[in-house]
């Protein structure tokens, strides 16, 4: 099944009400950004932001009495009281109109931001967002589990055109998340290794509950897959361990290439062992500054026959 289908549908309807019209995300924070990204991707540039906040470069609320509803679309990241449906109907917006509540549109609950992952996880009862506090590693050099912007992510991605003999593998896996964004973007096979036992059981939940494939996904240490990666020309890693950890996956990975020649790419998010990559005969493709994660940057290598 196609899991991004109504997600698109909701975006598609979005763009329409947005078009040739100024935008203001009232509610900035983790919300907005991904608002903001979502309407950048969809070619509407012209946003403006709104919130209570001093902190950030945005406008106070008083300032919608001052817009003309007749050229302004406002979308809400939060669940507007009475007070604010009331202040919003005397100025002239009409909801549906004028605008629009996100989380009612992408049907996500009020309990957090909104985000790829969290939409997937209110759309199809999934566990990709919640935070994993403690999980079993196979040695001090690995990472725990933990959740990024995912909308970086996709930014990145939007860089490659995939094709239907395309498939990612991903080194920590967690639940899931990340994979579903390559599978959103078009690259449809899936695999990863994931080493806590109790985020795995999360992963293969998700990924049935989607009717994805789980024969790729493997419990266990990343440094002890070897000629299963052969499978794949993309991989993926989001910080997951470093060391020697990283140069055994990444030697892997480089014999693998040696099997089977194919251009392989490397997508990293918080590249802190760039260096190794670039060493083993990775070149360096895009780079991109992300000030929303700890390490921030993205980058993507490639190494060809």
């Amino acid at each position: 099944m196609d899991i991004w289908a109504e997600f698109d549908e909701k975006t598609n309807y979005l763009e329409r009400t947005c078009r040739n019209k100024v935008v203001y995300i009232w509610g900035y924070g983790l919300s907005g950004w991904f608002v903001e990204h979502i309407l950048k991707r969809n070619g509407i540039t012209n946003i403006k932001a709104i919130d209570k906040n001093p902190n950030i470069k945005a406008f106070r609320p008083y300032y919608i009495k001052f817009l003309n509803p007749k050229e302004s679309v406002l979308l809400l990241t939060f669940e507007p009281g009475e007070s604010d449906e009331k202040y919003l109907s005397d100025l002239g917006f009409k909801k549906g109109l004028n605008y629009i509540v996100i989380k009612e549109l992408y049907d996500i609950d009020q309990k957090g931001f909104i985000s790829y992952e969290r939409y997937l996880d209110c759309r199809y009862g999934l566990d990709i967002t919640t935070v994993v506090e403690e999980t079993d590693k196979p040695s001090e050099e690995s990472c725990g589990y933990h959740w990024g912007m995912d909308f970086v992510i996709v930014d990145m991605l939007s860089k490659v055109k995939f094709n239907s003999e395309d498939a990612v593998f991903d080194y920590g896996c967690g639940k899931g998340g990340a994979l579903l964004l390559f599978n959103k973007m078009g690259c449809k096979k899936l695999g990863g290794v994931e080493y806590d036992k109790r985020v795995y059981s999360s992963l293969i939940r998700n990924m049935k509950k989607l009717d994805i494939d789980i024969s790729g996904f493997i419990q266990g240490d990343a440094t002890l897959v070897k000629n299963e990666i052969d499978a794949y020309n993309y991989y993926f890693f989001y910080d997951p361990f470093e060391g020697q950890s990283f140069t055994t996956v990444i030697d892997n990975i480089c014999e693998s290439y040696e099997r089977k020649k194919r251009k392989i790419c490397i997508v990293y998010a918080s590249p802190r062992c760039h260096e190794y990559l670039i060493k083993s005969g990775f070149k360096l493709i895009e780079h991109m500054d992300v000030q929303e994660m700890t390490y921030p940057n993205i980058n993507m290598y490639v190494i060809n026959p």
